[in-house]
């Protein structure tokens, strides 16, 4: 059995072509971090990587100091946030965090730089 599933739905606020969105789920729970996708063939190739362990393309958009950029990055599925620290970790300065948490270590560290509000979007590898 595969861990993730994709979920058809038609919500009253998509007014797309087919009137469809496709959602990754993990067993009842929609997979947070992963939008959803008016084509079914993108969202059947993203859960295929999942479930496979594959890498995916995460097209990422941050601010840096307010002005918006983004980054294509190979790469697994990941937080926006941690995707987001990797790409830019050569950038960072030290950080002295008093948690022994890694999130919130790479939260401080991004937030200290002048990074902020991350998003990525999936797109399987093979495509490109």
């Amino acid at each position: 059995m595969t861990k993730y599933h994709i979920v058809e739905s038609s919500p009253d606020w998509y007014k797309g072509v087919t009137g469809l969105v496709y959602t990754i789920h993990e067993g009842e729970n929609r997979v947070r971090g992963i939008p959803h996708y008016d084509v079914k063939g993108t969202a059947s190739a993203v859960c295929d990587a999942l479930n496979n362990g594959d890498q995916l393309i995460a097209e990422l958009r941050y601010r840096h100091n307010y002005v918006p950029k983004t980054a294509q990055i190979l790469t697994t599925f990941a937080p926006a946030e941690e995707v987001l620290f990797y790409h830019v970790q050569d950038q960072l300065h030290a950080t002295i965090s008093m948690s022994n948490d890694p999130a919130a270590h790479r939260a401080q560290a991004l937030r200290e730089a002048g990074y902020d509000e991350p998003v990525v979007s999936w797109m399987p590898a093979k495509d490109r």
